[in-house]
């Protein structure tokens, strides 16, 4: 079996904590996968992704901040392979 999803994440990660080195804590997970059928005719694929930290407040502590997003691609994620269109 192949590491795709994992290295995904992985690669998200490190971009989320160069976009954030003042958090801590950092997290990403992918949750789920998915077809559409996107206005052009084409099948596209689409993942659901949530980022997650702990940020420090002004006061000194720190609040976690969870936020989610979709990702849409037009060749797969894992195997790089494009869509074909119908």
């Amino acid at each position: 079996m192949c590491d795709c999803r994992k290295d995904l994440e992985t690669r998200l990660l490190e971009q989320f904590k160069s976009v954030a080195p003042e958090a801590t804590g950092h997290e990403v997970s992918l949750k789920g996968y998915a077809f559409f059928f996107s206005s052009d005719v084409s099948i596209k694929g689409v993942m659901a992704a949530e980022k997650v930290a702990e940020f420090p407040l002004k006061n000194g502590g720190f609040k976690r901040k969870i936020e989610k997003f979709s990702m849409v691609f037009s060749y797969c994620p894992f195997c790089g392979v494009a869509y074909e269109r119908n």
